[in-house]
């Protein structure tokens, strides 16, 4: 329902701006008198004195109507759309929102760590225990492999579960 809703306001919003639904308005009034003009031709040939009278004046009226749909679509050339500065608002969150979508399906698909390393951005955690796990390698620093499983289960819980189910083991 919430999507159908944001559809409808999106189509409300990109739909017809006011110039085109003014022009389609003079238009479809423009073609009614032209409509009702023939009628009233029709009417002044077919119809007795009093009549025809009347008839003329309807054409007059009808040729009026046609000429003003004509200076509508004159001046319409003049004017300029608004548009309101909420549409603004909601097209730089719409463009927000995306963004961090893309942002999100990028980084859960494994994408996302791929280009932390190509940037060369290492989490502090993982740096600690890279140079933790070198100390335990390089023969001048007195660190064993105990220290190392001790910082280990210290500093990702995961591997402390881990590592106490494999010592039940």
């Amino acid at each position: 329902m919430k999507c159908l809703l944001l559809s409808l306001l999106i189509v409300i919003c990109v739909g017809c701006t006011s110039t085109e639904r003014i022009s389609k308005s003079s238009n479809q009034i423009q073609r009614d008198a032209t409509a009702s003009l023939d009628r009233f031709e029709t009417i002044a040939a077919a119809a007795p004195p009093p009549h025809s009278t009347t008839a003329v004046g309807g054409i007059e009226e009808q040729e009026r109507i046609i000429a003003a749909t004509q200076q509508i679509h004159t001046y319409l050339t003049g004017v300029e759309d608004k548009v309101p500065e909420w549409v603004y608002l909601l097209e730089y969150l719409a463009i927000g929102l995306i963004s961090l979508l893309v942002l999100l399906i990028l980084w859960y698909t494994g994408i996302g760590p791929l280009i932390r390393t190509i940037f060369g951005w290492i989490p502090r955690a993982k740096r600690r225990d890279a140079e933790l796990a070198a100390a335990v390698l390089s023969d001048s620093d007195p660190a064993g492999v105990r220290e190392y499983i001790a910082a280990r289960r210290a500093s990702d819980q995961e591997f402390d579960k881990a590592y106490e189910k494999a010592q039940g083991t």
